[in-house]
């Protein structure tokens, strides 16, 4: 065996020597196979071990980093298999020799912070330490040693800052230093409970409560993850420590941290599943305090958000377990009716209903049926203003009454009051969907025992013709076919399958006079016969048809009272307006649509109807589209007029507008124009392809086109339909030819230089933009808001008007620059949200920004050859 010179009196032969030693070892443990008397050479020699040990304490930086390095590798667990037997031998060699005692004074020891070298050994003495502690067999050594001791001391000292830290470097290497020993800590306490004895735990759980986890918001988050994986490792193994750091705040900084990072939010719901199932002989209220700080710090909905909306599967799993973790307690405890109605007035509902098949929902469901509940639902209903809340009471009315079937007697009157209000037009509507979905057979429940029980049975229609049934009110009767009444409501019909012979229902409240005739009606029906629509009603006539008619599961007669009560709250002149749109020609359509959006409000507001607000875009994009196909009509006149004499007779006035007859060269211009723009969205394409990759991940068992389905580009095709031909259609044809087809050869004549239009005249396309500010202004946004917007709407547009006027002078066709401008349209600006830790593509940032960087190389090469294939009429011909 080589001799190492560990014991010379000059220390760089002495680093020298610890070099070589570790050289041997590594090649020794990285063989192929096992060589026993190569390992019998390194074991046996104990002086030399006992010798590097001791070295750690020479205070001559560069020997000590040398073998710090040297124990760092041997308790490392970068090694082969089949030489794990020797790793652990030579490590049960250096532990007799006292190592881990050497270590734990040299972690504690004082140092030249400002010598790089001497920062560099003490992490690297950490980092030992960490991997020293995560072998189980070695913590009750490091208890003994002293090193809880060495780790509380380090995790305890002053802030950086106290400790005259000169630079960032110096205080980085604090930080790293308490981390490396909160990491020791909750290694050891993992390993042995009993670890937790062998030091005062109650200062540093509480001074790591206070600097690591409360304190997340100015932390890195490694930091409070650190922090926050060791309080829950305490917490886990003994339950007296949860009482002592509720007391401290722990609870504040788990609901903090649900809206942290995924690993914080992954520890937080961790710790609160454990709080909440936490089962102590001396104190019992720590699932009760958790839950009531849930309650009133609002966390019940960044719960309900975790489980059903985050991107990330495992925060979804925890989340949903800490959900059942409080429908366990509150199964256990009467606090179940408290928590439902903090559930629904947080807005919780709205999200748990999209889980319909979970235990959580079922449970709601069930604390939903009872009276209690049902009262909560509708004073909350008629006394709140706030849209969630009252959003959130309809689906839990839905909900119950789904559930038990029950007579809506008991809150019908208090919701008709509300509907009667015209500031609640967002209630009635929701009401009236529920009432909707009641009627459906489906859910009406059916005493038959049938393959199919919750399917109101047909009874065979000869059993009942001709036969009559008699529909009595307090003050009169009306008699009414017994088969045609079957079809149309979904009662009578379970009703009559439990007895045919039945020839008297009593109704459940009276109706006017002038709505009998259509009741009677609509009772007589048959199911090929139209529905016939109702006509001279007021609002509270169709409310209490309504109310019938989901009693008695009549749906066509509810969806009648539907389409007359959104017939009711739409405007009567912009109903006009739009029937007129449709049968007068463009001048008349540009006066009647220009007197409606003088008395309309602006549809912006939440609580605007529908309807209303369909309407009123409807008109505002006629009359605007109307506005400028005149002002476009009128262009190529004023044009004509003042245009001067040309010396080529074969240029025409549409040549000059670019419109040519060659359609191969309009065509190949346009197709080569919409390309180059591609390579600059090169980016964005390849973003929203992995959109639906992503969709169709997290989705599972959903298909490509189930994926698509979701993209904003689909929404906007099948719901907006208006908007976005409007973006894609009137608005490239009409602005291009306003801004590039008429105004460029207008400068062009006027002896503008090629360059200064194409940078100038953007500026007027930019500044048509500006009138948006009113729009956002009227829409509620603060008026610095609405600036900023504006500012940089002003900035893009301008910037897209300078390749707008650059392909149009370079190529000379109009249709080229409408094809850039819907595609652009089409695209937007960049979304950069990829960039961003939380977002599902940011492990696809390198593909995205490479994607990027190459599609602008590529756009910046392609951009003079694709766009002067052919000649144009603006561009020098040398160029």
């Amino acid at each position: 065996m080589p001799s190492y010179p560990l014991w010379s009196s000059d220390w760089e032969v002495v680093e020298h020597g610890v070099l070589l030693l570790w050289r041997d070892v590594w090649d020794h443990l990285q063989g192929p196979n096992e060589d026993l008397s190569s390992l019998a050479r390194f074991t046996a020699n104990s002086k030399m071990w006992t010798t590097l040990s001791s070295l750690l304490g020479c205070a001559h930086p560069r020997v000590e980093l040398a073998v710090v390095h040297c124990l760092s590798g041997l308790f490392s667990w970068q090694t082969q298999l089949s030489q794990l037997k020797s790793h652990i031998q030579l490590q049960e060699s250096l532990v007799a020799t006292h190592c881990i005692e050497n270590l734990c004074v040299k972690l504690i020891s004082p140092y030249d912070m400002a010598n790089p070298t001497a920062r560099e050994t003490q992490e690297l003495v950490a980092l030992t330490m960490i991997n020293i502690c995560k072998a189980s067999h070695h913590v009750d050594r490091v208890c003994a040693a002293g090193a809880m001791d060495a780790f509380a001391f380090l995790v305890l000292q002053d802030e950086p800052l106290r400790l005259n830290v000169e630079s960032s470097d110096m205080f980085d290497h604090v930080h790293r230093m308490q981390e490396a020993s909160l990491q020791c800590i909750t290694l050891c306490v993992e390993h042995s409970m009993a670890c937790l004895e062998d030091f005062d735990h109650t200062d540093i759980l509480v001074h790591v409560l206070a600097h690591y986890v409360l304190d997340h918001h100015r932390n890195s988050p490694r930091r409070a993850q650190v922090g926050m994986t060791l309080l829950a490792s305490c917490m886990n193994h003994q339950p007296l420590i949860c009482r002592l750091l509720i007391h401290h705040g722990l609870l504040q900084a788990l609901t903090s941290m649900l809206q942290a990072s995924v690993h914080l939010q992954l520890l937080a719901l961790e710790a609160l599943k454990y709080l909440l199932t936490c089962k102590s002989k001396h104190d019992n209220n720590i699932p009760r305090e958790t839950v009531a700080h849930l309650r009133m710090s609002g966390g019940l909905i960044y719960l309900a958000w975790l489980a059903c909306a985050h991107a990330n599967s495992n925060v979804e799993r925890a989340a949903t377990n800490v959900f059942a973790a409080l429908v366990q307690w509150a199964q256990a405890s009467d606090g179940g009716a408290v928590l439902t109605q903090d559930l629904v007035e947080q807005g919780c509902l709205l999200l748990l209903v999209q889980r319909q098949d979970s235990p959580i929902w079922l449970w709601l469901l069930a604390q939903l049926s009872g009276e209690d509940s049902s009262n909560h639902l509708v004073s909350a209903a008629v006394r709140s203003t706030n849209d969630l809340l009252r959003t959130n009471v309809i689906v839990g009315l839905c909900a119950m009454t789904k559930l038990t079937m029950a007579s809506s007697d008991e809150w019908w009157p208090s919701i008709q009051s509300v509907l009667m209000d015209s500031s609640n037009s967002a209630i009635w509507r929701h009401v009236l969907r529920v009432l909707i979905e009641l009627c459906c057979p489906v859910t009406i429940k059916s005493t038959c025992h049938h393959d199919h029980p919750n399917v109101v049975p047909r009874l065979p229609l000869p059993f009942l013709h001709g036969s009559l049934l008699t529909l009595t009110w307090p003050s009169q009767t009306k008699s009414v076919s017994k088969s045609a009444m079957m079809q149309n409501s979904a009662a009578v019909a379970t009703m009559l399958y439990a007895d045919a012979t039945c020839a008297t229902i009593p109704m459940p409240h009276g109706i006017p006079s002038h709505c009998m005739e259509y009741f009677l009606q609509m009772c007589q029906r048959t199911t090929a016969s139209p529905v016939s629509r109702v006509e001279a009603m007021d609002c509270a006539d169709l409310l209490d048809l309504a109310s019938i008619a989901q009693k008695m599961g009549m749906l066509a007669l509810l969806s009648s009272v539907e389409d007359a009560l959104k017939v009711q709250y739409f405007p009567h002149q912009v109903a006009r307006v739009l029937r007129d749109a449709v049968s007068m020609r463009i001048p008349s359509v540009v006066l009647i649509c220009l007197h409606a959006m003088q008395s309309l409000p602006s549809p912006t507001t939440a609580d605007d109807d529908d309807a209303t607000a369909l309407a009123c875009l409807v008109v505002t994009i006629l009359a605007r589209f109307a506005l400028i196909v005149v002002a476009c009509a009128g262009f190529p006149f004023f044009l004509q007029l003042f245009a001067s004499e040309q010396e080529d007779g074969d240029v025409t006035l549409a040549n000059k507008l670019g419109f040519h007859a060659n359609v191969l060269e309009t065509v190949t211009c346009t197709l080569l124009a919409v390309l180059l723009t591609m390579l600059l969205f090169a980016g964005s394409i390849v973003s929203n392809s992995l959109e639906v990759y992503a969709i169709k991940q997290h989705n599972c068992g959903a298909t490509w086109l189930d994926a698509f389905r979701e993209t904003q580009v689909y929404h906007n095709f099948t719901h907006d339909r208006l908007p976005t031909l409007r973006t894609l259609i009137f608005g490239p044809l009409t602005e291009e030819f306003a801004f590039r087809s008429c105004m460029l050869p207008l400068l062009m004549d006027a002896g503008w230089s090629v360059s200064t239009t194409i940078f100038a005249s953007p500026l007027a396309f930019g500044v048509a933009h500006v009138h948006h500010l009113i729009d956002h202004i009227r829409s509620g946004r603060p008026v610095r808001t609405a600036v900023a917007i504006v500012v940089f709407q002003l900035l893009y547009t301008t910037v897209f008007g300078i390749f707008a006027s650059f392909v149009f002078l370079r190529t000379g066709h109009f249709y080229a620059v409408v094809g850039v401008h819907s595609f652009c349209n089409l695209m937007g600006f960049p979304d950069l949200s990829f960039l961003n830790a939380d977002h599902p593509l940011y492990r696809f940032q390198p593909l995205i920004l490479g994607t990027y960087i190459a599609g602008i190389a590529a756009f910046s090469t392609a951009l003079f050859p694709l766009t002067g294939v052919f000649p144009s009429l603006y561009w020098p011909s040398s160029s």
